[in-house]
């Protein structure tokens, strides 16, 4: 109900008043009322009113309490329009509070002050409650897989609040987390050593704290074997000779990380160079070189806490012919055939591309043949891998074959040439 609503219905009642009291007519409009208010009939009491919302939307059915002092004075229930009303109050300070809305925050115990013949307005504005709980996840990770099965504690303080264990993919997660500083604790898996095992988050309402842990485990023993490909040297163009060697690991480490250094007489440039081995725990690495002599290549595989190296020796000679070039379409990347794919000459098809990491330098376009296509015209020339399959192609055969072929064509033609001759005769 608005003010001037209380305040029509205020003068009918005086007038209704008056009417009993001393008879004849009483207009609330006309001067006779005035005239009695003037005389002292004023009213001498006043109201307290107000709404109550959440997020600005009228909220019906909520207990308003009035109290003076620690006197409950009255109780109302707000309409369907979140309104609510206390009438004919005597003067004087009041307190006026609303019943807990669930879901929502709201102002607390409001004083209004009540004068004669008015109205004093208490609104509840209330917002939706915001979440003071939140999340805490993260993984726990061993030589960078995750660990399933760790112990996981949460603390508040020195108290222990929540445990749990990580699941698959080494996760973790605790939920429903009232906000603020908490600590999350490991307990270091078996045979691993972690970098943390303990880590302070702060968990904001709503959201989500992560606390992740890396630990590393020794790797079972396992061996680095050279041979895939052979250690050797190539001398492809003068001040192009380069020494090599292709390694892997049993049983397979696929992913671990490794390094590769060359020791010898003419080494050019850096002599150390880091990867990580394939899927089939294989590297490979090559080192340029100027000079004749003795190279030593040696890897070192790292797997958890546990190194494990081996060298291999390539004695580089003036020799020629010595030269494998890692040639299996395995090993290269955005090939592209530099003739027509109708021209080959003797079978062979010249192609450009780049290697694929680690058995080369994709920042460096390269130019030969594709070993598997060799073999199906060269098969002597075409070197195997460890499962046979074609690894490497060896020029020194490939380029005799060649010679051979060319000189054998040639023969072929002239005596053709020569036996069409004598038929024309």
């Amino acid at each position: 109900m608005s003010s001037s609503t209380r305040k029509g219905l205020r003068l009918v009642a005086l007038c209704l008043a008056v009417t009993v009291s001393f008879g004849g007519n009483c207009d609330p409009k006309g001067p006779d009322y005035f005239d009695l208010i003037d005389g002292g009939l004023d009213p001498t009491t006043g109201d307290i009113f107000g709404r109550v919302t959440v997020d600005g939307s009228p909220r019906s059915g909520v207990m308003v309490t009035v109290r003076q002092g620690t006197t409950v004075v009255d109780t109302e229930v707000t309409d369907g329009n979140g309104n609510y009303e206390f009438l004919e109050l005597d003067p004087g300070t009041y307190s006026v509070s609303i019943a807990e809305i669930t879901g929502a925050d709201c102002p607390g115990e409001q004083a209004a002050t009540v004068f004669a013949d008015d109205d004093t307005q208490v609104n509840f504005a209330c917002t939706t409650a915001q979440p003071q709980t939140g999340t805490v996840t993260g993984t726990v990770t061993v030589n960078g897989s995750g660990e399933s099965g760790v112990a996981v504690s949460l603390r508040e303080g020195t108290t222990v609040i929540a445990t749990t264990q990580t699941g698959t993919g080494g996760t973790y997660s605790f939920t429903n987390v009232a906000t603020g500083t908490k600590n999350v604790s490991i307990t270091a898996p078996e045979g691993a050593t972690c970098e943390d095992t303990d880590e302070d988050v702060t968990v904001p309402a709503g959201g989500t704290a992560t606390a992740n842990f890396a630990c590393t485990r020794p790797a079972a023993g396992f061996n680095i074997t050279f041979g895939m490909a052979v250690p050797g040297y190539c001398h492809i163009a003068l001040g192009d000779s380069r020494t090599y060697g292709g390694f892997g690991t049993d049983p397979i480490q696929a992913g671990a990380s490794y390094t590769f250094s060359w020791t010898g007489p003419g080494t050019v440039g850096g002599t150390t160079r880091t990867g990580t081995l394939d899927a089939s725990g294989r590297g490979f690495d090559e080192q340029m070189i100027n000079q004749f002599g003795t190279y030593i290549g040696m890897a070192s595989v790292t797997v958890g806490g546990n190194t494990e190296t081996a060298t291999a020796t390539v004695n580089v000679t003036s020799a020629q012919g010595a030269c494998q070039q890692i040639s299996s379409i395995r090993f290269k990347q955005g090939v592209v055939a530099l003739l027509p794919d109708d021209v080959r000459p003797l079978g062979l098809r010249p192609v450009a591309f780049r290697y694929v990491r680690p058995w080369g330098d994709p920042a460096v376009p390269k130019i030969g043949l594709i070993a598997e296509e060799v073999a199906e015209v060269f098969p002597d020339a075409v070197l195997p891998d460890a499962e046979g399959r074609p690894y490497a192609i060896d020029y020194r055969v490939l380029t005799g074959e060649v010679t051979e072929a060319v000189v054998s064509g040639g023969a072929r033609a002239i005596e053709a040439a020569l036996a069409g001759l004598a038929e024309s005769w």
